[in-house]
């Protein structure tokens, strides 16, 4: 009966902790090889920006073609689709696990969002990278995403919990992810407003 409580106890507590990890973005780790590194500069000259001025979103699955998002200073949304894993590219092509020449194919799609609800994205990211903590939790499976903003740093989530914190910035990205095709923008703009209010609801909550 004491072991069966052990356990429990024991079970309970890596639950709460998975729970909690779920709630704070992670401060970003050194990239493998080269390859984050790779996929951001990509990233920026397809949209012609720089991390060290606009938000950007990251996105890089174990099994597929990875993704990202910018929010310029002019308030353009960018979202750009590999049409290769470069990961997978990267080692068929090189050879060895040095992704600092690789190239793949990438698409590239904008479309500007109001100032007012981009400067509340801009806060809403700032608050989660400077509140970040580091967590042991981690996977060799999954999607990993990346959060940088100047001034703030960068911070990190692997696969999390769609109804945690970290999950629903990751919808956050989703919804500016499709906000650069939107056939009509008001309606997505709805949508990343409605989010952006249960997040700002959470950070104001006691």
């Amino acid at each position: 009966m004491r072991l069966h409580r052990l356990l429990l106890t024991a079970v309970s507590g890596m639950l709460s902790f998975d729970l909690l990890a779920g709630e704070f973005l992670q401060p970003c780790s050194e990239g493998v090889w080269g390859y984050e590194e790779r996929v951001e500069t990509l990233i920026d000259t397809a949209t012609e920006t720089s991390r060290g001025e606009a938000l950007s979103l990251s996105r890089w699955p174990s099994f597929a073609s990875e993704s990202g998002v910018r929010l310029d200073n002019s308030n353009q949304v960018h979202a750009v689709h590999f049409e290769k894993s470069l990961w997978a590219e990267g080692r068929r092509s090189l050879g060895a696990l040095d992704f600092s020449s690789a190239q793949v194919p990438v698409r590239h799609s904008q479309a500007p969002i109001a100032p007012e609800l981009a400067e509340r994205i801009r806060r809403t990211f700032n608050q989660a990278i400077l509140s970040s903590r580091r967590s042991e939790r981690f996977g060799l499976d999954g999607v990993s995403y990346a959060f940088t903003l100047p001034d703030a740093g960068c911070a990190s989530a692997w696969s999390p919990e769609p109804e945690s914190r970290s999950g629903q910035l990751v919808h956050l990205m989703k919804l500016l992810d499709a906000h650069a095709n939107a056939p009509d923008p008001a309606e997505s703009e709805g949508r990343i407003a409605a989010l952006l209010d249960v997040l700002e609801d959470a950070d104001s909550a006691p």
